[in-house]
């Protein structure tokens, strides 16, 4: 009974392990094709050809939309954790929050709103805060069709920054990040409910550092610092991938290591593209001078521009890798070839004198007729001869392979 019961036990678990592997592999497939759909049609999600600019609709693989609201200053916090899309209607409700917080006194920063929103399908509820926020149609347009790339805009007094933000996983992808200040309210629009900002909402709730003393300026850092930050975690996979494929590809290639070789040469592809965008929009946001951003926060956004150079380098070393990589690997699938070939030429050298000898041996001619047709055919040992001579032979360019070396890896 033990036996049994431990028998069923070990199957289950295999059964268990194996289910983990498939739903890892459907997982990862599910990545791929992901990448490859956003990586070769990256306008899926725009307007139709000819279509008014400003004019947006919501994508029919949208996201739910719900948001969140944080509004805090030095003394308050308050954080709900979901607000009631149909009170969007009435302006006055989105500023309700404010009403309960402590009059600023003279010389403190004013109170900071953070509006959260995940999920970009109500048009709705996003056209009630641009329209209280201010925000242009072509900026809601940006926001809502998610194929734009990284930029910084200032459109009829408001400011938007567009970004890629990683899920840190391998195959690489990105959802595009929207940010919208307008006063002293930070917009954040992100395509999925993912708790992107969840560090950033957890200092805000302890209080920690400076942020609950700065101004919406040094949360659009914070939160800019944190897209850029989530690149390290991601090249530090691929790091780890290249350098098993690496080893791989030394030791024994085969056809799936070419397979990996691409998908990393067009993921490192992409990284790089998203790199150097949000490289030129970081450096924009740190020397322009805008009423919307202290100097005193350029200074920190000095820090994610050295963080977004630093992705930059990693990444190009990471392609010339993969080059080198793809270089091994036809190298090696050269060198085995080579390989190949030579133990075919030695084997083919090799039996090129005992099929003389054969040769020679089986032409008819009649000893009778003379006493120089190969009197040895008459001999008693005559076979035992020429299989001798046959051994010899390929025992001889044996030793002269092994003396010039030709046999040696």
């Amino acid at each position: 009974m033990a036996e049994s019961s431990s028998r069923d036990n070990a199957e289950e678990e295999l059964e268990q392990e194996l289910d983990s592997v498939l739903a890892e592999n459907h997982g990862r497939q599910k990545r791929h094709k992901r990448f490859r759909s956003r990586f070769y049609r990256p306008f899926r999600r725009r307007s139709k050809v000819g279509a008014a600019p400003g004019q947006v609709s919501a994508d029919t693989s949208a996201e739910t939309t719900f948001i969140q609201r944080v509004i805090y200053n030095q003394e308050t916090f308050i954080e709900e954790a979901e607000v009631d899309l149909s009170t969007l209607g009435d302006l006055a409700a989105i500023d309700a929050g404010l009403d309960s917080l402590p009059v600023a006194a003279e010389g403190d920063l004013p109170v900071v709103q953070w509006i959260n929103v995940f999920g970009l399908a109500d048009m709705t509820a996003l056209k009630h805060l641009a329209e209280h926020f201010g925000l242009h149609p072509l900026t809601l347009e940006d926001i809502v069709q998610t194929h734009q790339r990284p930029k910084f805009e200032v459109t009829d007094g408001v400011l938007s920054v567009i970004m890629h933000r990683t899920d840190q996983k391998i195959p690489f992808h990105y959802e595009q990040v929207s940010f919208v200040i307008s006063g002293n309210t930070l917009i954040s629009f992100q395509e999925k409910a993912e708790d992107s900002f969840g560090a950033v909402s957890r200092r805000l709730k302890r209080g920690n550092g400076r942020i609950r003393e700065s101004g919406v300026d040094y949360l659009l850092y914070c939160l800019v610092d944190t897209v850029i930050d989530g690149y390290f975690p991601l090249l530090e996979a691929y790091g780890r991938s290249l350098e098993q494929l690496e080893e791989d590809v030394s030791d024994d290639p085969s056809g799936q290591d070419q397979i990996r070789i691409r998908m990393f040469k067009r993921e490192l592809a992409a990284i790089r593209k998203t790199s150097w965008s949000q490289r030129d929009l970081i450096q924009r946001l740190m020397v322009e001078k805008t009423p919307y951003i202290t100097q005193e926060t350029q200074i920190f956004l000095r820090d994610s521009h050295d963080h977004i150079l630093h992705i930059v380098d990693v990444t190009e070393s990471f392609r010339e890798v993969v080059n080198d990589l793809r270089d091994l690997y036809f190298t090696k699938l050269s060198q085995r070839t080579n390989d190949i070939m030579q133990v075919l030429t030695i084997i083919s050298t090799i039996f090129m004198p005992m099929s003389f000898i054969a040769g020679v041996y089986g032409m008819n001619f009649n000893t009778a007729d003379s006493p120089y047709n190969m009197p040895e055919t008459a001999w008693e040992f005559g076979y035992p001869f020429a299989l001798a001579l046959m051994g010899l032979s390929a025992v001889g360019m044996l030793l002269f392979f092994l003396r010039r070396g030709w046999l040696r890896r």
